[in-house]
């Protein structure tokens, strides 16, 4: 039986975090950093910056039409190839490689991201404890482990879970269809608001009914409504948009993403022999370069299709990142310089592995005082943190650069409360 949703999350803004289980935004970003560095740790993440940046844009649009917006969500992409979606506390969306592959069109698949939005709008995770303040960090590390656990282990995932939930009060079970069905119908609204099909979430639910599947990782959710069941109870939207026939922006995005694990896959632009004057998406843009250089490998000629993408769309960052990739083989003279913007760029938000190893290669690269604070965010999120910590330990002694030991001091000194905080 397909599980869409592994358990819920607490919703939270900027200041608040999670609300729902009574955490600070500090506690809030603590757990998802754990969460990121843990899965990282086991290579249970696809550390892809496209397609993670562009869920983050999905999340940003469907934000603006949520009747209580949720800030700081942090989508990731599971290496796992069954169906599975889920939220947990850190405002953290993760969703399996497996989705992808079986959500054909945008809708469906934003069904699915609604779906997991909504249960964290929603405050789902609230009433799977009955005393938050002193239970919350409980519930959200067993639900860490179970994650982690059910990547090699489901029977031990499943009675790590109960153990979590044992301390609680309340049967998280009993509210599983409840929960599951408002998450839907809400998602349904968030889709209809941004302007896509809203039936998405019914055309989900119905070609997965029709499919056999098989789960042992995730059994003990066994009461969740079955995919029949949440597609009838969806209202039939008859004014709903048409999936459009032409090639979105999901699906060069879905095929950059899949298609190292499977180089069978077709091309959606295959068949373009030009660059149509109407297309305005940068993400189908960059699918045209990325698919010309594979077809016609040129790294100049690639390096000045890309330059001229950043110029024209400044705040689209994966385009930047591919610019900084092909600059760092071409040994181009203006990468020290490019490599700066994109850094500060991307400072504050969350980096995909990827990001942090290039940003490190080029800073060596191009002798940049910045190149041992990428070198230990990469250690420390890659879940290396005792490399991490030394790391920034050895370059303190005996460095003269202020400015570079008052930003390697206040990494370290956060780096180390957290180490100790999740020993």
């Amino acid at each position: 039986m397909f599980i869409l949703c592994l358990t819920a999350s607490g919703s939270g803004s900027a200041e608040l975090g999670d609300r729902s289980i009574d955490w600070t935004n500090p506690m809030s970003q603590d757990f998802s950093d754990l969460a990121i560095r843990s899965l990282n740790k086991q290579r249970a993440l696809t550390n892809d910056y496209w397609a993670t940046y562009w869920l983050s844009q999905k999340i940003l649009q469907l934000n603006l039409v949520n009747p209580r917006p949720t800030s700081q969500i942090t989508p990731l992409i599971m290496r796992a190839d069954s169906i599975n979606a889920f939220a947990i506390p850190g405002n953290i969306i993760g969703l399996n490689r497996g989705l992808w592959q079986f959500a054909s069109t945008e809708s469906e698949f934003l069904s699915v991201l609604a779906h997991e939005m909504s249960h964290i709008t929603l405050d789902h995770f609230s009433r799977l404890s009955s005393n938050q303040s002193q239970q919350g960090w409980v519930i959200a590390s067993g639900i860490l482990l179970t994650i982690l656990l059910a990547q090699e282990n489901p029977e031990a995932a499943n009675a790590a879970l109960f153990s979590t939930f044992a301390v609680t009060s309340q049967n998280q079970l009993n509210f599983s269809q409840t929960m599951e069905l408002e998450a839907d119908q809400l998602a349904q609204s968030l889709l209809a608001g941004a302007g896509y099909d809203s039936n998405g979430g019914r055309a989900f639910f119905q070609k997965l009914e029709q499919t056999s599947f098989t789960t042992d990782a995730y059994e003990f959710l066994s009461s969740h409504p079955l995919g029949s069941t949440r597609a009838s109870r969806l209202a039939n939207q008859t004014t709903s948009p048409v999936e459009p026939s032409s090639i979105s922006a999901y699906d060069v995005v879905r095929f950059n993403l899949l298609q190292r694990a499977d180089p069978s896959l077709t091309n959606p632009l295959a068949d373009w022999t030009e660059l149509a004057d109407e297309i305005t998406d940068p993400n189908l843009i960059l699918a045209w370069y990325k698919t010309q250089q594979q077809q016609r490998p040129d790294d100049r000629r690639y390096l000045t299709d890309i330059t001229r993408l950043t110029a024209q769309y400044r705040g689209f960052l994966p385009a930047h990142f591919e610019q900084l990739k092909v600059m760092r083989r071409l040994k181009d003279t203006a990468l020290c310089s490019t490599v700066t913007a994109f850094a500060t760029a991307i400072e504050n938000s969350y980096a995909t592995l990827d990001v942090l190893e290039l940003l490190q290669q080029v800073s060596t690269q191009c002798s940049l005082g910045s190149a041992v604070e990428w070198q230990a965010r990469w250690l420390w999120q890659s879940g290396q943190e005792t490399q991490a910590l030394t790391l920034l330990s050895n370059r303190l002694a005996g460095n003269n650069d202020t400015n570079q030991i008052a930003r390697l001091k206040t990494l370290l000194k956060d780096y180390s409360e957290r180490y100790r905080r999740f020993r």
